[in-house]
C-alpha cells in the first residue's frame, strides 16, 4: 500500500496523533452508547425481511387462521398415572395459573377438555369439562374418568398418553410481530415461575417445559450460555498470545483498547439501528474479536519490522512505514 493518497494518509496520522486518538475515541464513545439500545429476537422471522414472499404469505395465513405461539407444560406422575383427585386437581390448578400468564389466547388441558356426553331417561346431552375445577371427586370417579379419557380420540395420543401417565397443559398466545423486547423470552420466564411453584407443592408429579416459544428461547439462552464462557476464554488466550509474541506491555494494552473499542462501536452501531440480535448475530463479538485481533499483530509486526530496520530509532517513522505495510 504505497500509493500517494496512502502515504499521504499515514503521514497525516503519524503527525496528528493526539487528534486522531481523541477523534477516535469520541467516536467509539458515541456509538458504543447505541449498545443500551440492543433488543434480541429469538424467533425465526429474524432470518427474512419484511419483503420476503414466503414471509408474506405465512402472514397472510395467520392473519386468517391465527398465529401458533405456545408452551407447553409435560407432567408426568412419578408413579402410577395422573387420574386420581389429588393430581387432577393439581391439573387443574396448572391450568388455571396458565389463564394468568400475559398474552394467553387458550389453555388446552386434560381437566378443561370439553366432554359430550348423556344423562337421565331422557338422554339429555351434557357438555362440560372432563373433571371441572373445584368439583369434589373420589378415587371411583377418577377412575372412571381415566376409562372416559384413555378411549377419546381427542384425547388420547395428544393431551394425553395411552396409559395416562403423561398428559400436556398446552398454552397458546397471542403475539405480534410488532411486540417489543423479546416476548418469547418473557413468556418462557414467567411460565418457569409457574413451574416451579407446581413442582413445589406437588413433588409426585414432574413438569416440565416445551412448546415454541421455549425452543426459540433455547437458541438465544444457548447463545448467551456460550457467549458467558467463552468470551473470557477467548480473551485470555489471544491476549495471552499477544503478549507471548511481542513481549510488550504497550502492544498488549493497545490491542485490547482497539478489541474492545471495535466490538463496542459494532455493536453500539446495531443498537442506533435498531437492528435486533439474534442467535447467530450474537457470535458478532466473537467475529469482530478475530478480525481486530489479526489486524492488530498485523499492524504490531509491521510497526516492529520498520524500526529494526531503521539506522537511527524513529517512532514516528517506524508506526508510519509499519500503516503503509498493513
Amino acid at each position: 500500500m504505497n500509493s500517494p493518497f496512502a502515504k499521504a494518509i499515514s503521514a497525516w496520522v503519524v503527525q496528528h496523533a493526539w487528534a486522531v486518538l481523541v477523534l477516535a475515541v469520541l467516536a467509539v464513545t458515541a456509538l458504543s452508547a447505541g449498545s443500551a439500545s440492543l433488543t434480541f429476537r429469538s424467533d425465526d422471522r429474524v432470518f427474512f425481511s419484511k419483503a420476503n414472499p414466503e414471509l408474506l404469505a405465512l402472514e397472510d395465513f395467520e392473519a386468517q387462521y391465527g398465529r401458533e405461539d405456545s408452551i407447553v407444560f409435560v407432567l408426568t406422575a412419578e408413579d402410577g398415572d395422573l387420574f386420581t383427585p389429588a393430581r387432577l386437581d393439581a391439573i387443574n390448578a396448572l391450568t388455571d395459573q396458565a389463564w394468568h400468564l400475559p398474552h394467553v389466547k387458550r389453555v388446552d388441558s386434560v381437566t378443561n377438555f370439553q366432554r359430550v356426553h348423556t344423562e337421565g331417561e331422557d338422554a339429555e346431552v351434557v357438555i362440560d369439562h372432563l373433571a371441572r375445577s373445584g368439583d369434589p371427586l373420589t378415587l371411583e370417579q377418577a377412575r372412571a374418568l381415566r376409562e372416559v379419557a384413555v378411549t377419546e380420540t381427542l384425547l388420547a395420543g395428544r393431551l394425553l398418553t395411552r396409559d395416562a401417565r403423561v398428559s400436556l397443559v398446552a398454552v397458546q398466545f397471542r403475539l405480534t410481530d410488532d411486540a417489543q423486547g423479546d416476548p418469547a423470552g418473557e413468556l418462557v420466564a414467567e411460565a418457569r415461575k409457574v413451574a416451579a411453584a407446581f413442582a413445589s407443592v406437588h413433588a409426585d408429579i414432574d413438569i416440565r417445559i416445551t412448546g415454541s416459544l421455549a425452543l426459540d428461547n433455547a437458541f438465544g439462552e444457548a447463545s448467551a450460555t456460550d457467549g458467558m464462557f467463552l468470551t473470557p476464554v477467548m480473551f485470555g488466550l489471544i491476549f495471552g498470545l499477544i503478549g507471548f509474541i511481542f513481549r510488550s506491555v504497550s502492544v498488549l494494552m493497545s490491542s485490547l483498547l482497539i478489541i474492545g473499542a471495535a466490538i463496542g462501536a459494532a455493536m453500539g452501531t446495531a443498537g442506533l439501528m435498531h437492528i435486533p440480535l439474534s442467535s447467530p448475530s450474537v457470535s458478532a463479538p466473537f467475529i469482530i474479536l478475530t478480525l481486530a485481533t489479526a489486524d492488530c499483530i498485523h499492524l504490531a509486526a509491521a510497526v516492529f519490522r520498520a524500526a529494526r530496520n531503521q539506522a537511527t530509532p524513529d517512532k514516528r517513522a517506524a508506526v508510519r512505514d509499519g500503516f503503509l505495510a498493513t
